[in-house]
């Protein structure tokens, strides 16, 4: 085997004048060649080899190829060398298997939570980065057949009495918990190590919509849940700060206030000013690890009542900065019309209920005037739940099976604003939506309103995932405590909010004596709080 090696070395050598002299080889692509040496590294980090000659020939292998790179390559040593790859991943592995002990302390070696760190932070591909994870997840994540064993020893401890039970059920806590925990937790207490995991964790999931492998997706999802459980007890709600934004806040806030806005973008330095006057308030949530860095954004509007479309907010005339004082105090309702997750490594981390509760205090302290707490919320699912179900009753209809997706009186609007056309109703109402800038149309809008109201609210109110809202939005604010209050017609006539629901938007009303209520019974029994004028389209 050692010949082999070393005549496979002077091969290369070889190869090497040929690179050097030849000029079909000398204009060789540098950068995949490049490539090809960190891909050699990599796939070697998964073996291990007591010989020192295959290290020695390997390392002259990987300095030859960099020399044909690059005129001025890397030193070889800039990248982790086999021996010294495969002796992280051992002690990685030792470490972080170790239990935290009373005198002991956290035995994760800090040197090693540092190196790993570095070393991900230097890949820069999305395939580089999802090998790293596979790594990650199948080297230290849970031991299953230890927790297959552990199970066992559970199960006959039953005639062991209650001492021999408890023992093996710790056991088994420790077996299922995935080893890469520990070395997570070292990371984050390095510096700027919370935010490189929350970042991990955005690279993770980005991955994962792209990979096309069922099991390495199981994989990822499994690290990706297991991380997602860490980063939910590293930002509860005790360890977050809640700011206020100013237009006198330091500029790098600002600057990531506009950025991140996701629910009404913003196209600049005056919209952002506006959005920061008197009459409105802008709240953060900032993570003691991340002081700097916005965690969830709520943009609030100080109304004379609940706003009934985003237009009126996003375009009111700023308040008279010297009648501020006497405005404000007339104002009684806050509506809470942007909220946005900054940080997508948080994905799935509860964190907005927090920040609405905590502003809706905050706001009862600064303003006693206000009475009303609701939002303006987008209904993103709808348009899209609803192309389905026009899709499944076209198809009845062509089935000769009786459609029901549009009331008998819709059907008549519908057919009566086209009196001419040979189309069924439900042909023309898929028409209809899918024509351009439909809401500029009055007699179109008129034709329109009543089935797209009704349907919505039978989207909103009626359909269920595993017993809960489908809608995301509507799910998150119930969870809350709120009541569906009001559906508003053409409420954002945006390309972004047509598209999305075209131009509907719901008030999710928060009356403090009943969120306690609402909520429990929302968890509890799927019971979904909502007003009477909401439910009127349903009663028809």
């Amino acid at each position: 085997v050692k010949l082999i090696l070393i005549f496979s070395f002077f091969i290369f050598s070889v190869l090497s004048y040929l690179f050097r002299f030849i000029p079909g080889f000398k204009n060789w692509n540098q950068n995949k060649l490049s490539k090809h040496c960190v891909l050699h590294w990599r796939t070697r980090s998964y073996c291990t080899s007591s010989s020192n000659v295959v290290h020695n020939v390997e390392s002259k292998w990987l300095r030859l190829l960099f020399k044909m790179a690059d005129s001025s390559p890397p030193h070889v040593e800039d990248f982790p060398s086999q021996m010294r790859m495969t002796q992280i991943r051992e002690i990685m592995s030792k470490a972080a298997r170790m239990r935290r002990t009373d005198s002991g302390g956290d035995l994760m070696p800090n040197a090693v939570a540092k190196e790993i760190k570095h070393f991900y932070s230097g890949l820069s591909t999305k395939a580089e980065k999802l090998e790293f994870f596979l790594v990650l997840e199948r080297d230290l994540g849970v031991d299953h057949k230890d927790v297959v064993q552990v199970a066992n020893s559970l199960a006959n401890s039953q005639e062991n009495g209650l001492p021999a039970i408890l023992k093996a059920e710790e056991k088994l806590r420790q077996a299922l918990e995935p080893a890469h925990t520990q070395l997570l937790s070292q990371i984050s207490k390095l510096p700027g190590g919370v935010k490189d995991i929350v970042d991990m964790r955005g690279d993770l999931l980005e991955g994962l919509n792209e990979e096309k492998d069922r099991l390495a997706r199981q994989e990822l999802q499994a690290l990706s849940s297991s991380i997602k459980n860490l980063l939910a007890q590293w930002f509860a709600v005790g360890l977050l700060d809640l700011r206020q934004v100013t237009w006198e806040s330091p500029g790098s806030i600002l600057e990531k206030v506009l950025r991140y806005e996701a629910v009404h973008s913003m196209s600049g330095w005056e919209d952002l000013k506006r959005r920061l006057a008197p009459d409105r308030r802008c709240y953060i949530y900032t993570h003691r690890s991340m002081p700097g860095e916005p965690v969830v954004v709520l943009h609030t509007a100080l109304e004379y009542e609940i706003a009934d479309n985003i237009q009126v907010i996003l375009s009111e005339p700023e308040v008279d900065r010297d009648a501020c004082e006497y405005e404000l105090e007339k104002r009684t309702a806050a509506v809470f019309y942007s909220i946005t997750s900054t940080q997508k490594g948080l994905s799935g981390v509860d964190l907005g209920n927090f920040l609405i509760k905590h502003v809706v205090e905050e706001l009862r302290h600064e303003f006693p005037n206000i009475t009303q707490y609701s939002t303006l919320s987008p209904i993103p699912g709808f348009k899209q739940w609803l192309k389905l179900q026009l899709s499944h009753a076209l198809e009845q209809q062509a089935n000769d099976v009786p459609q029901t997706l549009l009331l008998e009186d819709e059907q008549e609007i519908i057919q009566g604003s086209h009196s001419n056309s040979e189309l069924s109703p439900l042909s023309l109402f898929k028409n209809l939506l899918e024509t351009s800038d439909w809401h500029l149309n009055p007699s179109i809008a008129d034709c329109l309103r009543k089935p797209l109201v009704r349907l919505c609210t039978k989207y909103l109110y009626k359909e269920k995932r595993r017993g809960f809202v489908m809608d995301p939005v509507g799910n998150f604010h119930i969870r809350n405590g709120a009541w569906m209050w009001r559906l508003n017609w053409l409420a954002d006539v945006s390309a972004r909010g047509m598209d999305n629901s075209f131009g509907l938007m719901m008030n999710y009303k928060y009356v403090l004596e009943d969120v306690d209520k609402n909520n429990q019974q929302y968890l509890l029994n799927g019971t979904v709080a909502a007003s009477p004028q909401f439910l009127e389209p349903l009663r028809a």
